[in-house]
């Protein structure tokens, strides 16, 4: 075996190992913060600023859920997306070319990584948007979080995609594209010469 192919080898064994640990990881990570953000009482809520830092709030049922719901979202999408890589690079690996299973496969990238990012991006938003409504003479250090009505922002802004991931998604369409034209183009090249 040639240099370039041992170095072909070990990397293609590299993302398949690193993309089962994700795969597992996030899996794992989503399913125990979901688990734990719906029990409560507490949420950790991240700020604003992307720097990871936030603090516990208590919140009701309803507002908990949904963020259980961007955190296991999220994990989900990423294990989803590491597991479609890993199956990417083993075809790589046994050298198959052109051939319907890979199109799907990085089909199934493109719609996983639009879908998936679009969905945790209106949970979050929902999550972000979305407040406890104290009523007039209620104090709220003593008030039943669970009696107190939502008020649910649900607006065009929520709905708003994750753009970056949404361009990423419609690079993997596209291969796809380019792949499904390149397995018709080999199978009527087939036996020519």
């Amino acid at each position: 075996m040639s240099a370039l192919g041992a170095t072909r080898v070990a990397g293609i064994s590299a993302i398949t190992i690193g993309g089962r640990i994700v795969m597992i990881a996030s899996a794992a990570l989503g399913i125990a913060f979901a688990a734990l953000t719906v029990v409560g009482p507490s949420v950790w809520v991240f700020s604003d600023d992307r720097s990871g830092a936030g603090s516990l709030v208590e919140l009701p049922l309803a507002l908990r859920v949904v963020h259980a719901a961007v955190a296991l979202l999220g994990c989900l999408t990423v294990a989803v997306v590491a597991g479609l890589l890993v199956e990417l690079a083993r075809r790589l690996h046994t050298g198959v070319t052109f051939v319907p299973t890979l199109t799907r496969t990085v089909t199934a990238l493109a719609i996983t990584i639009g879908a998936g990012s679009w969905l945790v991006q209106i949970a979050a938003n929902l999550a972000r948007w979305s407040w406890i409504v104290i009523p007039d003479g209620v104090d709220p250090s003593s008030a039943d979080l669970g009696s107190l009505p939502i008020e649910w922002n649900l607006s065009l802004q929520t709905m708003a995609p994750n753009w970056p991931m949404l361009g990423i998604a419609v690079i993997f369409g596209v291969l796809a594209s380019i792949l499904r034209s390149a397995e018709r183009l080999q199978r009527d090249t087939e036996g020519l010469v």
